[in-house]
């Protein structure tokens, strides 16, 4: 009999790709089933050439944080730029 444990959703553009949930059962944590998700996404990852995989912000949950962490992902700052699209954003940006 085959039960689905745990699952993995993966969002793939040009050259990265994006996990966006990592959900398994609580009551087969002890089989590491998020680590098996998480080498089949990079193998998957390989297997297009894709040359990044992200996986959300680290700062964000501290047990979250050392998974991605012991797992190899690092934080990797990004600048935001905001620009003003109506006369109510420019007021927005102005007053910051």
């Amino acid at each position: 009999m085959q039960r689905l444990v745990g699952f993995i959703q993966i969002l793939h553009g040009d050259s990265i790709a994006v996990l966006s949930n990592i959900l398994s059962m609580q009551k087969y944590w002890d089989r590491a089933v998020n680590n098996a998700l998480l080498a089949r996404a990079v193998e998957v990852c390989e297997a297009k050439s894709e040359r990044w995989l992200m996986y959300g912000r680290i700062g964000n949950h501290p047990s979250l944080d050392r998974f991605k962490e012991s797992n190899g992902f690092i934080s990797f700052p990004v600048s935001r730029y905001y620009i003003p699209l109506t006369p109510k954003g420019r007021i927005a940006i102005k007053f910051g």
